[in-house]
């Protein structure tokens, strides 16, 4: 297993109140270090990304603006603050995910960059929901650009990636998979069963929005579901998965209430499938769901398994899951 990491993702500073803040990061690193995993991984540390990396899914409009008001500090929106420095910082979370999933690829190994600011907000002309630059989208790109044909990118954050499905849209070379809660319910209002793609990219994006109160065997069911079928057809050369871990019943910007029980679900039928996967830190805001939810991601790849008393799996979904599940398979039949 191989751990992505850099002390500049601990430097950025959106401001004290702000709930993107450090600690969620530090939360992940010190779980990991008391349970003995960190230790169990390789650690690389990344380079900062290049302009030509951003621009592969962003365009120099949104590069400049970010740049210069990194200058002096500024702001998108109220939920985006640019603090000094943040242009550079981002860039080298980029740099991030660029290695871990270059490295997931070249190695056959998971990979889990340990990175902030997120990214899966970042349109390819607007950033937004705490995020400047799309780390997975870029590494998705820089992927096909590299040789490989087909990239799955799975994303399991609260908050739906209305950036990734925006910049692939268009694309039948990346499959868009996100589970999420319904966007009538949370910002920023998109991922809905109808949105499939446009033009060439028709049939590959596949949302699963999810009512408030949604919980363990909801989630799973519908991972099991979407991504089994999604994989088997579309067969991708890699796996680059947006992890949020805001969907669980702690986090206290959302309504679901998955526990660290799917997380481990979610991570063994990935790595069943493929060990060129590589995990992509985005959301989540409860201390403890982060620093248990990344370890329990870790331990899975290192096949250190951890009993559940319950399989969430083997639970019954509730009924309003099962027909939005049934509606998006229409949707993409």
């Amino acid at each position: 297993m191989l751990l992505v990491h850099h002390d500049d993702y601990l430097a950025h500073n959106p401001g004290a109140f702000h709930p993107e803040r450090r600690a969620r990061l530090e939360a992940a690193i010190t779980a990991l270090k008391e349970r003995g995993l960190w230790e169990l991984c390789t650690v690389l540390s990344p380079e900062m990304c290049t302009r030509d990396d951003l621009l592969t899914c962003h365009v120099p409009e949104l590069v400049d603006l970010i740049e210069r008001l990194s200058l002096q500090g500024g702001a998108i929106d109220m939920d985006t603050p640019v603090p000094t420095g943040t242009h550079a910082i981002a860039c080298r979370a980029v740099g991030g995910g660029l290695l871990a999933a270059r490295e997931a690829v070249k190695r056959d190994e998971p990979t889990f960059a340990l990175l902030r600011p997120p990214g899966h907000h970042s349109e390819r002309a607007r950033a937004c929901g705490f995020c400047y630059y799309n780390n997975v989208a870029i590494a998705a790109q820089r992927l096909l650009d590299g040789g490989l044909q087909r990239v799955l990118v799975l994303d399991i954050d609260c908050h739906h990636g209305n950036g990734t499905q925006d910049i692939f849209y268009s694309s039948p070379d990346v499959f868009y998979i996100s589970l999420h809660q319904d966007p009538r319910t949370l910002f920023p209002g998109s991922g809905f069963t109808h949105e499939t793609g446009r033009g060439d990219g028709v049939g590959f994006t596949a949302n699963v929005p999810l009512p408030p109160g949604a919980g363990d065997a909801d989630f799973s069911w519908a991972f099991d579901t979407v991504f089994g079928k999604v994989y088997g057809s579309f067969r991708p050369d890699a796996v680059l998965v947006s992890v949020g871990l805001d969907a669980h019943i702690n986090d206290p910007l959302t309504s679901l209430e998955v526990t660290i029980p799917t997380y481990r679900h979610i991570t063994r039928e990935l790595v069943r499938r493929t060990r060129k996967l590589a995990f992509f830190l985005e959301g989540g805001y409860d201390l403890g769901a982060m620093g248990n939810g990344v370890a329990a991601i870790v331990a899975e790849c290192l096949d250190k398994h951890e009993d559940d008393t319950e399989d969430p799996a083997q639970a019954s979904p509730g009924p309003r899951v099962k027909e939005t599940v049934e509606e998006l398979l229409e949707q993409l039949d």
